[in-house]
């Protein structure tokens, strides 16, 4: 089972395609969370995956809000079997920050263990801070076909339940993760100022009146 995040399509391309190589399904974290599902159950020796983008060096505040209301057990009804195979894979623009340990850490208070984890390098999407910008076309479709390469020889590892680590850390991290990220979260994921408006769209009589006023 893949639990995934995505806001602009990097990260589904990613769900989606190790989903199809484990013959997984998967579930999108801000419907889950919309509709209250927070408890599932795993078949014994299932996978437990997540995928999400890397927001300002860390996981989105929303994945780990869904962890932590998470309840997972694992076997038939009684939910005794052992603890799933636990990974999760990140898509950055360029690098990550400590988000293994924040994500280590979150998985850990609910009892589990990370097995694995690895990021996948996609096209830039975010230019809401100064100094980010879009990768040219040449550069994304160079990130596209490199990450489809690792997405390939990662799966097989996946498969097999190996252990192991391969997150671009990048410089200054630890400044990154757990100075800049928790003024990104304060900051640039505000939405108090959005509104919606329920505008009904006009009656088919009025237009097709206002029409024939015209025509005539």
């Amino acid at each position: 089972m893949i639990f995934y995040f995505s806001g602009c399509g990097n990260s589904k391309h990613v769900a989606e395609t190790i989903a199809a190589g484990l013959n997984d399904t998967t579930i999108f974290i801000p419907e889950a969370a919309r509709e209250g599902r927070y408890e599932y159950e795993l078949a014994e020796g299932e996978r437990l995956g997540f995928v999400f983008p890397i927001y300002s060096w860390a996981p989105p505040k929303l994945v780990l809000d869904f962890v932590k209301k998470m309840i997972v057990k694992v076997g038939p009804s009684t939910g005794s079997g052992t603890l799933p195979y636990t990974y999760f894979a990140c898509t950055c623009g360029d690098n990550c920050g400590l988000t293994e340990k924040v994500f280590r850490k979150a998985v850990e208070e609910k009892g589990w263990h990370l097995s694995a984890c690895f990021s996948v390098q996609m096209p830039e999407t975010y230019i809401g801070m100064a100094g980010f910008k879009l990768d040219t076309p040449e550069n994304a479709k160079r990130k596209i076909d490199n990450a489809n390469d690792l997405l390939k020889r990662n799966i097989p590892r996946l498969i097999n339940k190996d252990c192991f680590s391969e997150i671009i850390v990048g410089s200054l991290a630890w400044l990154k993760t757990y100075l800049v990220n928790p003024g990104f979260n304060r900051s640039a994921t505000d939405d108090s100022k959005y509104r919606t408006a329920n505008i009904a769209p006009p009656r088919l009589a009025s237009i097709a009146e206002s029409a024939w006023k015209r025509a005539h």
